[in-house]
């Protein structure tokens, strides 16, 4: 089998290693995101580059990472890139779809694409899956992202004795500044209520969430149903404005006021990342390499993963790489990979709130024993389940249903 992968820029390396391992051959496309967002005109240039490209490539498969590749190939939109192409079109969405699109300008066209039956749909969270079957009107799967345990695990420094961390526990993400989240308008105060249920149920879509709540949320819901009636459904400015209100609000709830308890209730901690206030005392503005992600792990009794904003469950990337760091997880109890909480206490620690956080910190500080087993157990499980190589055999079989082997040609190449 021959895939096409289509991105904002070349292959993130962790992922390139992984596909090197799958019985494919791939050749990488990137598409600069700037450029396409800035006018029809680029859009329309590219597009056509692109359909060359499939042409003269002839991939089996497109495996299209936020949908960049969803192009229109005239002014009047009515002829687009994946269904013109005559392949089998894979979307994997890494944040909600009218993230990366022209928000200009959403023509109704765009959204008969995404309901073609060529164009098959995944997405990093599972109630993100369940809302966007709403929007598109067919089944989007569930696939979370995924890790390169390998890369985790290539520091230099090799291991840490969990008995004598460095720091008691670690956080390596953007801090949220709250008064960037607050809206006194009376649909405002909506979204600040609903941002509150929603930390109290990760696991409700935006629609049951909504629904759950009407008297609460009148003006929410209504614009929730005039949206459903358009010929642009879910895709509209004001909605997309909300949306993101909703998911800020959700991430100061989930983020920052846990992290505001650890920095006054832990003694030695390691914050890394962006917008840190100077009393946190931040160690780096941000750190990529995924090695040296791994020492900060390694080197800390626990590592936090206290949920993102863009995920509705709050589940994020971060667990994956700490497990696959061997670092000690500590996230929310009943995370997207392990939701009946089967895996606590034996992959990773899970708490309910901030005092729960610190009790389990305290409990496993006498355990070393039973924290050493947690972190192996963990490294293993996230190489099983969690690699970028499980999560693409996954979306290949998906897109494989019906299909017959293909060409070969040169792995790894670009275009």
């Amino acid at each position: 089998m021959r895939i096409l992968v289509l991105n904002c820029c070349y292959l993130n390396p962790q992922i390139a290693n992984c596909i090197r391992r799958l019985p494919v051959e791939y050749v990488e496309f990137p598409l600069p995101l700037k450029a396409i967002r800035s006018s029809l005109q680029q859009r329309i240039r590219h597009a056509r580059k692109l359909l060359r490209a499939i042409e003269q490539q002839k991939p089996d498969l497109i495996l299209d990472l936020h949908g960049l590749g969803v192009l229109p190939l005239d002014e009047s939109a009515q002829n687009w890139v994946p269904t013109e192409s005559g392949k089998t079109w894979c979307v994997w969405w890494w944040d909600t779809p009218w993230y990366f699109i022209s928000r200009s300008a959403v023509p109704s066209t765009w959204i008969n694409v995404m309901k073609s039956p060529d164009v098959i749909h995944f997405t990093w969270d599972e109630p993100l899956s369940r809302e966007y079957s709403v929007w598109f009107e067919k089944p989007v799967r569930w696939l979370p992202t995924g890790v390169d345990p390998s890369g985790f695990a290539s520091s230099p420094r090799g291991s840490v004795d969990v008995a004598k961390p460095k720091y008691d526990i670690a956080f390596l993400g953007t801090f949220f500044r709250p008064s960037r989240t607050q809206d006194h308008s009376p649909i405002g105060r909506e979204i600040e209520f609903l941002s509150r249920e929603h930390v109290k149920n990760p696991r409700l879509s935006l629609f049951e969430l909504a629904a759950g709540f009407r008297a609460e949320a009148p003006r929410f819901n209504r614009l929730i149903q005039r949206e459903l009636k358009c010929s642009t459904k879910g895709f509209s400015n004001e909605l997309a404005y909300w949306k993101a209100r909703l998911v800020l609000w959700t991430g100061y709830l989930r983020r920052f006021l846990c992290l505001e308890y650890v920095r006054q209730n832990f003694t030695s901690r390691l914050f890394v990342g962006k917008n840190w206030p100077e009393e946190y005392g931040a160690r780096a503005r941000r750190v990529l390499d995924p090695g040296k992600i791994g020492d900060c792990y390694r080197r800390s009794f626990i590592s936090l993963d206290p949920g993102t904003a863009q995920s509705f469950t709050g589940t994020s990337l971060r667990s994956y790489e700490i497990m696959a760091s061997g670092g000690l997880l500590a996230c929310r109890k009943y995370p997207d990979f392990d939701p009946y909480g089967e895996l606590d206490g034996h992959v990773y620690v899970g708490f309910a709130d901030q005092d729960e956080l610190l009790e389990k910190y305290r409990e496993y500080a006498q355990l070393p024993r039973r924290v050493r087993s947690i972190r192996q157990n963990a490294r293993e499980y996230a190489q099983k389940h969690h690699s970028w190589t499980s999560r693409l055999s996954s979306l290949i079989s998906e897109a494989k249903q019906g299909k017959t082997p293909a060409n070969t040609g040169l792995r790894g190449s670009q275009v």
